[in-house]
Formats: structure tokens, sequence, C-alpha cells
């Protein structure tokens, strides 16, 4: 499996207060606030959805360690019919990398 570059952005788990994303272990400590209103689902989906960042990241790096190294032909060729340079690209962009 590849190895995981550590994470530069606070650690998870993060939780909601409504509209607000804050780090569950430092819950006055505010990360981010979708504008909108609680009546709006859209606003509330999308906190929801920058909550579950961290999480969604750890798992789209553990499952890049288990592509690469079960589905990478012996010519090293992508053998997941584009799955891999999707969860890549994504990786990337979670990191600020190009």
């Amino acid at each position: 499996m590849a190895d995981v570059v550590s994470a530069a952005h606070t650690p998870g788990p993060w939780v909601t207060h409504g509209l607000v994303v804050v780090a569950a272990d430092a819950p006055k400590a505010i990360l981010c606030q979708v504008h909108g209103s609680m009546a709006n689902p859209a606003a509330v989906a999308d906190a929801r959805l920058i909550a579950a960042a961290p999480d969604l990241l750890a798992a789209l790096e553990r499952a890049q360690g288990y592509l690469v190294s079960d589905y990478t032909g012996s010519d090293g060729t992508d053998q997941t019919g584009g799955l891999l340079k999707q969860v890549d690209a994504a990786v990337k962009l979670a990191r600020g990398q190009s």
C-alpha cells in the first residue's frame, strides 16, 4: 500500500453545528460557515459534506493504496478503468497539489 502523506489540514473528525463546521475536539474553533439558512436543504448538505472531508480524504487515500497495489499491471498500467486516475486527481486536489 502507498504511503499516506500527513495531512496539513485540521485533523478530523469535523462536526456541524447548524451551518458551522468545527473540529470535534475544538468546538469553539470555527473551520468554516456555510452561507445560507437551515431552511435551505442544499446549505445543510454542503455543511455535512464539508464536515466529512477529513474522513473522505482518509478513505480515498486508503483506496488509492489498494488500487495501486492490486490493480496496477506489471507494466505500470492502470487496470481500474480510470478509477485510479480519478482517485489520484481527487487526492491531489484535496492536498492542494497540481
